[in-house]
């Protein structure tokens, strides 16, 4: 059997409350109703914000009291399951929340009607789009499974069809499109069929693959950033002064645009007069011959900074990197970054 002690620290999974607030049911119902509408969790009551065991007075009664609390306030009413548990002579009530089929579960009191969620070890008001999402899950559906109005009959979807071919050695049918989910029964593309459709229709979308190391999954931007900090360690320092003698260049690049425009329009004073019909022109080729200029100085630059940075990537990744150990604390620059 878990200790009590197990579950302290509030985490995604746990809450705690050191009294059962009758009068203020809302302060631990809407942790119930963030369970629920997510992957589960347990509330314990009897615990201090300061993780003491204090216990509570009369586990009885408060069991009776969170059951019909649970009951006559939430919609619908979620699986719940109360445990009391005795640990250092005191006495604690574990309410268990399953994750909900149902969901949205809102709390109903105060005059309102409000779903939770977890967001970290909190429990915090759902957004209009956590509710969609929590309606959805409810439903069965996903956004990629609903229906759209545009007809099968009306898309290619040469790509698909070829990367199919190649991978599988098989011909995608129309039945196939059914059973991918990405036609309904009636003909009608899903969301996931108009992303994948030659031409999709749903210009304002677009389609992101994410891949996970390992089991679990995390956010790819953080995934990034530990893995730059891990491959640069050791190394900032001398990252920082490469990145540091491009500013020579741009300087160099930007005052040559700057004198090849004042030879060409006799200086900037003469450029930003606009007082004639002239000197407008002028400044519009003044503008134009600028523009061109600086995509000039950036096509010789570019790959320039581009391609030293990506040598310096491979260079500390595959041990080409100067005769230094890559150690913690080795770079000043490391503490910093």
């Amino acid at each position: 059997m878990v200790k009590i002690r197990a579950y302290i620290g509030e985490a995604t999974e746990y809450d705690k409350k050191e009294t059962l607030e009758e009068r203020r049911p809302k302060s631990w119902l809407k942790s119930v109703s963030a369970f629920a509408n997510g992957n589960g969790g347990v509330l314990l009551f009897g615990i201090a914000d300061d993780d003491a065991l204090k216990g509570l007075p009369d586990v009885k009664t408060a069991s009776e009291k969170i059951s019909e609390a649970v009951k006559s306030k939430m919609d619908p009413i979620p699986s719940i399951e109360l445990q009391i548990r005795q640990e250092e002579g005191k006495d604690f009530i574990l309410l268990h929340v399953a994750p909900g089929a149902e969901t949205p579960y809102y709390y109903i009191g105060d005059g309102g009607r409000i779903a939770y969620i977890r967001v970290g070890n909190e429990s915090v008001q759902a957004t209009a789009t956590d509710l969609k999402r929590l309606v959805l899950r409810g439903s069965n559906s996903t956004y990629d499974s609903l229906p759209t109005l545009y007809r099968f009959e009306s898309f290619a979807f040469t790509k698909l069809r070829s990367v199919y071919r190649q991978r599988t050695g098989l011909e995608l049918d129309a039945q196939d499109f059914v059973s991918f989910g990405l036609v309904d029964e009636k003909g009608f593309l899903t969301h996931a069929g108009a992303l994948l459709a030659d031409e999709s229709p749903m210009r304002f979308s677009r389609l992101f693959c994410t891949r996970w190391n390992g089991l679990d999954k995390a956010s790819g931007v953080m995934e990034a950033l530990d893995l730059s900090k891990r491959q640069t360690q050791g190394y900032k320092g001398q990252l920082f002064l490469l990145s540091l003698s491009f500013f020579g260049w741009l300087l160099l690049a930007g005052t040559a645009v700057t004198a090849v425009e004042s030879l060409l329009f006799g200086g900037v004073d003469n450029i930003l007069s606009l007082e004639t019909a002239a000197s407008l022109s002028q400044a519009v080729s003044a503008a134009f011959i600028r523009q061109l200029l600086a995509g000039l100085a950036s096509i010789a630059l570019t790959p320039y900074i581009r391609l030293s940075l990506c040598g310096f990537y491979l260079r500390v990744t595959q041990g080409d990197a100067p005769q230094q150990p890559r150690l913690p604390g080795n770079d000043p620059w490391d503490n910093n970054f």
